[in-house]
This record gives structure tokens, sequence and C-alpha cells, in this order.
């Protein structure tokens, strides 16, 4: 067995960029095994669409589940034509010959890099995210992966008990669901970032929000025990949210 001690201190460093270069991830977070799987193939499909690389972000605890799985393919959609593909020009339809080299670098490199920039703003038409009971909440808590299912819980025991509270699960942590937590900040609602990590998912609900809310956080210092196998359980997290009522 692994250890989960590094559970979602990942976010940065995948939604920040993949390295040099000044290019951009898609990121999913699945809080499932069923998504886990699921998501892989939306990856390769999104990653054939956009022509760009996309990460499966799942958290050491979801790795490490067992649960049913319904092995599917999933059909989400005909991709564009590969026009930029080097088939030889017999195959193509302009009958044009396409040949590959190394730059020496006398290319147009501004045109590179709107070219990277233009399909970054392409793909934010792709933000996905799970609303739980969000609508009529009056607290709203923010998590994914495995704290998305602990957000989950907390949300039916907080209903049971007459709190509304509700979830906006970030499917896609880039691009990032900024507009339903800017909506929803200018509803008046107040929010609860919970994320395995002192605080890195919490920078964009903040960028979200824009000061027109309050939000509280949950973090990793919130885990039940102190070492590798500490874990943040829905009665922390409810602890903290009855405070906001």
């Amino acid at each position: 067995m692994g250890h989960i001690r590094q559970a979602q201190v990942d976010y940065l460093s995948v939604t920040r960029g993949g390295g040099n270069g000044g290019y951009r991830n898609i990121v999913l977070a699945p809080f499932s095994v069923q998504e886990t799987h699921d998501f892989v193939q939306l990856a390769f499909y999104l990653g054939d669409k956009y022509r760009n690389p996309v990460i499966v972000l799942t958290d050491a605890l979801i790795g490490q589940l067992a649960e049913s799985l319904e092995v599917k393919v999933l059909d989400f959609g005909p991709l564009p034509e590969k026009d930029w593909a080097i088939v030889g020009k017999d195959r193509r339809k302009d009958g044009l010959a396409r040949v590959l080299m190394c730059s020496n670098g006398n290319f147009d490199y501004i045109g590179f890099l709107e070219g990277l920039d233009k399909k970054c703003r392409a793909w934010q038409q792709e933000v996905r995210y799970e609303n739980y009971f969000a609508d009529d909440a009056e607290v709203i808590i923010v998590a994914y992966g495995y704290c998305g299912r602990v957000a989950k819980e907390t949300v039916d025991w907080a209903r049971q008990e007459g709190y509304k509270t509700g979830l906006i699960r970030p499917i896609t942590l880039h691009p990032f669901p900024y507009d339903i937590l800017r909506q929803k900040a200018e509803e008046g609602k107040k929010f609860l970032v919970v994320e395995d990590s002192m605080g890195q998912m919490l920078v964009d609900v903040e960028i979200a929000v824009q000061g027109k809310a309050p939000i509280s956080f949950v973090g990793a210092s919130f885990r039940h025990q102190r070492d590798d196998g500490g874990k943040i359980f829905p009665d922390k997290v409810f602890g903290e949210l009855k405070k906001l009522f």
C-alpha cells in the first residue's frame, strides 16, 4: 500500500502550466473510480480536439479506492479533421505535401505564442462542474477529488439538520468554473473551500469571488491525524460549516 501524504498539493503545478514554453494543461479531477475511468477517455478526446496535454488529476485516496466500475466506451462527439497531420500529399485533399523539420529559429515565434493563447481561450467552453443543492444554499462548499466526496456527505448531514448548504465540485480544474462561483457570490452566498492542502484551489476561488463574498477554508491541518494516513473527514468540515450560519 502507498501513502496519501501528497493528496492534493499538485493543484497549482498542473493548472498554472506544465513546463517551459508558455503552454497550459487541461486538467480533469475525478472523485470516484468510475469518473477516473470515464475521464481518461474524455482526456484523450479533449487532447485530440485541442492538440494539447490533458491531465487527469487523481488524488492519492481516489487512486487507492476499490469501487464498482462499469467499463464502457463513451462518445463525446466528432473530432476536427486532422489537416495538420503528415500523411503524404496523395492522401491530402489539397494535394500539398507537409514537411516535418527542426526549426533553426527562423519562424513566426509570436504567431506560435498567439496560437497557444487562441487554443487556451477556445477550451474555456469545456468548463465542467457538479452542482449539488447549490441553487438555494446559503453556504456553498467548493471541493474536488476525494474532498468532493467528503463535502457531498457534509451537505447531506447539513440538509438533514436544516442548514441550507450546497456543493460546487469543479470537474475541470483548468478551465476553472469561475463564472458559476462569481454568480453565486453576487447572489450573496458564503463559501467554504475544502481541499487537502494548505490552500491551492483556494486561490482560484478567491479570483472567482472577487471579494464579493466571505470565504472560509478547511485544509490539510484539519486531517484527523497528522501522519501520512491522515484524511479530512465530514465531521471536521461540518464543524466549520455550522460556524458560518
